[in-house]
């Protein structure tokens, strides 16, 4: 048996979704990661609701039911102590689109200046044009732009900070098909 996850909605233009329409039509069962998405596609294809579930993504909380302070946390990861960290961890982007840092680096300029932005688990080709943009606006001082990292490193990450973002936008993408794991940990 063939079982397909399905983590959006294929989109009208054909080259956009040929992969996931090929490799769909050969399911016998479907998985969604959102309720919504599962309700979309049996609305729009037609798809038999008896074939198919919504399994939202999980979390393995062993990894992050971690035993340490975020003083700790920060002299791990080398973060500053005496500031308000306010932190973003997961890919930079999806399918192309912001996953709201632009945004983020932009407001950062009209926050007190003891807060810092650091966003964390980024390709290195965006880490680099996050990097360049926190330069262009002036704000790479109140800037931190890391790579991607493991599960355990996250962690440490998500104890450091004082906020978790999600800065998504208000895209169809983003309120009904995405699920955010770094923010589920």
């Amino acid at each position: 048996k063939y079982v397909y996850e399905v983590h959006r909605i294929i989109d009208d233009n054909f080259l956009d979704g040929v992969a996931d329409r090929v490799l769909s039509f050969f399911a016998d069962r479907y998985v969604f990661v959102t309720g919504h998405l599962r309700e979309m596609y049996t609305r729009k294809y037609g798809l038999s609701p008896g074939i198919s579930i919504a399994a939202p993504d999980g979390v393995d909380l062993e990894i992050f039911d971690i035993n340490t302070t975020r003083k700790k946390a920060r002299e791990k990861l080398d973060l500053p102590q005496d500031k308000v960290l306010v932190g973003y961890c997961g890919r930079f982007r999806t399918m192309g689109e912001d996953k709201g840092l632009a945004d983020m680096l932009k407001v950062v300029r009209h926050l007190p200046e003891n807060y810092i932005f650091v966003a964390m688990g980024g390709k290195p080709r965006d880490v680099e044009y996050y990097g360049n943009m926190s330069k262009s606006l002036g704000v790479e001082n109140r800037a931190i732009i890391s790579d991607h990292q493991t599960q355990e490193i996250v962690a440490i990450y998500q104890m450091a900070f004082d906020v978790l973002l999600m800065p998504f936008p208000n895209t169809t993408h983003y309120a009904y098909y995405m699920s955010p794991m770094k923010m589920f940990e």
